[in-house]
């Protein structure tokens, strides 16, 4: 149970470190993008490390709490069983 509920939640890093490379520069551009068809100008734009870790703690929590059911199922079946359902 624990194994799948450790890959759950190693996905759910993976996803967020991809998203945090990602959410910098696509968020600048849209940002700037936006605020330029609006206003005519730019956007001084701030990255706030705060809201970063938070995302980080809620990836988590959702990861393994998203993890915990298929993992209660997966343990109570034997070896036998699960080799013959694939």
């Amino acid at each position: 149970m624990g194994i799948i509920v450790a890959e759950g939640v190693l996905i759910g890093v993976m996803s967020w470190i991809l998203a945090a490379l990602a959410a910098w520069p696509l968020s600048r551009v849209a940002g700037n993008f936006l605020t330029f068809l609006i206003f005519k100008s730019r956007l001084d734009s701030v990255f706030q490390l705060q809201g970063l870790w938070i995302w980080l703690a809620f990836s988590v929590l959702s990861a393994g709490a998203a993890s915990l059911l298929p993992a209660r199922s997966a343990a109570k079946l034997t070896v036998r069983e699960a080799l013959a359902y694939e």
